[in-house]
């Protein structure tokens, strides 16, 4: 079980996703923006950040950077989710592992969320 920090403005969109992570074992914590995820990060780490671009107050592309920025939240994997026409390789260059369009399957998250927190700490270390 990996403990998720899921940071998406549309509630359906934080519901339904957060929804597909917890039916796969893990533990979801919310937040609609990446001011809210930084306030979340600021208590234990996520074992794996969940993250839409286009948000409100500070959207994904500047949470990335200000994770970036941040020795201790640079590791955590990111799985960016969008539905923008966005090169996946201008999110890997801000830190992110991998981008999903959306809308997303269920088998299709899953799938990536095992692809992008393969070799990372076990679930409970995040923050060793």
């Amino acid at each position: 079980m990996l403990s998720v920090l899921l940071v998406d403005d549309d509630y359906a969109v934080r519901d339904t996703i957060g929804r597909m992570l917890e039916l796969d074992g893990h533990s979801v914590n919310l937040a609609s923006d990446g001011v809210h995820a930084l306030v979340a990060l600021d208590g234990p780490h996520p074992d794996l950040i969940v993250l839409d671009l286009l948000m409100p107050s500070l959207n994904g592309v500047q949470l990335l950077t200000e994770l970036q920025r941040r020795p201790e939240c640079a590791r955590i994997p990111v799985l960016v989710l969008t539905g923008t026409i966005t090169a996946e390789r201008d999110v890997r260059a801000l830190g992110a592992r991998r981008l999903l369009r959306k809308p997303i399957r269920h088998a299709e998250l899953i799938q990536a969320v095992e692809e992008v927190t393969a070799g990372t700490p076990q679930p409970g270390h995040a923050d060793e």
